[in-house]
């Protein structure tokens, strides 16, 4: 039975549109007495309590498979970071620079930000699941080039190894559907809580990838060797985090494989899970109302400032992340085997004061007034880097002053 409103909550264009949309449904009931029965059925069945149930617990175990693939795009990054810079210098000791690692730690951004918008574009007209497998058939695929990078010769190693990291970060381009996925398959009232899940565990990937790569170090440089034919693997500090992550990514394709559904919402089912959000929205219209007065209109350079200082502080971490294992060696003179793993410790640490940082500054925001918290933050990220001048009139203890730290007997 319709319900027909009064005419008062109506323009009238819309009062119009409304008796139109009254007659067709009208009719219907006369013209498609069949379709009209199976609706009734199907609304039935939505509204059985153990039907809705089943829905909303296969939908949940395709958002937990997002998370996975959220947790391994961030771990493929992280878990390479002290390790590549050694790993290059073993494959290509003739042409390894530090200017060529800076592009290698690049690559993998460039990859993904060229597949972003390929992937989102895919997802779009056809089910999610097509490019989540294809980019993770990518990333399975080139974290064993990765590994496999020292079978090539030294001419090209190095560049085997850049291509296998652009085509890695190719693969997490798939980052952008997986968040598109879970804000369709949510309602209102979840939207909000899932997606912090999509950042807890893309989070919990920075701070394991780290840590997994800790694993891999008292196998030092030379670990273990198996031929295969005319292939020679190598499984040691260098080559088990390709190896992982490509476990990782077999693992993920086989959760889409057996466990994803594609479960989006239709609009009426994020209006009825949302209904909580509709009370309270209305209940404070005029609260809201007010507040949108006193925020005033959007102030468009303001908003990019702020996007400048992302950037900023985004360009420092880059900056960071890829001369920390050669300046620690450079500085020290710490061996290959002693910079991969102190510089592992460090990034997991530093993983675990960035989630602590996100807790504290939520509770910070309340009492403190966001721009003190932009001054103290970017003030925080100069001194770090302020610090890392060498100082004092003791030199660093390097035995060898060889480039790139590269003599036999220095590095173990």
């Amino acid at each position: 039975m319709t319900s027909i409103q009064s005419a008062d909550d109506y323009d009238g264009d819309d009062v119009v549109v409304h008796s139109a949309q009254l007659r067709e449904q009208e009719k219907a009931p006369l013209l498609e007495e069949g379709k009209s029965d199976s609706r009734r059925e199907d609304s039935s069945q939505e509204d059985d309590p153990a039907a809705v149930k089943k829905r909303n617990r296969r939908r949940w175990r395709s958002i937990y498979v997002m998370y996975f693939t959220m947790f391994l795009s961030a771990v493929t990054f992280s878990i390479v970071l002290s390790s590549v810079w050694p790993y290059l210098l073993q494959v290509d000791y003739s042409h390894a620079s530090a200017s060529f690692l800076g592009w290698v730690v690049a690559a993998y951004s460039f990859g993904q930000l060229v597949a972003s918008p390929f992937f989102g574009a895919w997802a779009d007209w056809r089910p999610t699941r097509e490019p989540l497998v294809f980019s993770l058939v990518i990333t399975v695929v080139f974290n064993l080039l990765y590994s496999w990078t020292g079978a090539f010769s030294a001419d090209i190693a190095g560049w085997i190894l850049l291509i296998s990291r652009a085509l890695v970060g190719f693969g997490a381009g798939i980052a952008a559907v997986v968040r598109s996925y879970v804000s369709e398959a949510t309602t209102e009232s979840e939207r909000t809580g899932a997606m912090a899940g999509i950042s807890a565990a893309q989070a919990l990937g920075f701070i394991l990838g780290p840590a997994m790569g800790l694993a891999f170090v008292p196998l030092g440089s030379k670990g273990g060797h198996v031929q295969m034919g005319k292939l020679g693997l190598d499984f040691n500090m260098y080559t088990g985090p390709g190896y992982i992550g490509a476990l990782l990514g077999v693992a993920n394709i086989l959760l889409l494989v057996l466990i994803f559904r594609e479960c989006k919402l239709k609009g009426r089912e994020k209006q009825n899970g949302g209904r909580k959000m509709q009370k309270l929205i209305s209940e404070s219209t005029a609260s809201n109302a007010s507040c949108a007065m006193q925020l005033g209109h959007f102030n468009r350079a303001a908003a990019a400032m702020a996007v400048v200082l992302f950037f900023i502080i985004l360009f420092a971490f880059a900056v960071f992340e890829t001369i920390a294992t050669p300046l620690v060696m450079d500085e020290f003179a710490w061996s290959r085997k002693q910079a991969v793993f102190y510089n592992n410790a460090f990034f997991a640490a530093l993983a675990v004061v960035a989630i602590a940082s996100f807790i504290a500054v939520k509770f910070i925001s309340r009492r403190v007034d966001e721009r003190v918290l932009f001054m103290v933050a970017l003030f925080l990220v100069a001194l770090a880097f302020f610090v890392l001048i060498p100082m004092g009139n003791e030199l660093p203890k390097i035995t060898i002053s060889s480039k790139h730290n590269r003599c036999p007997y220095t590095i173990h």
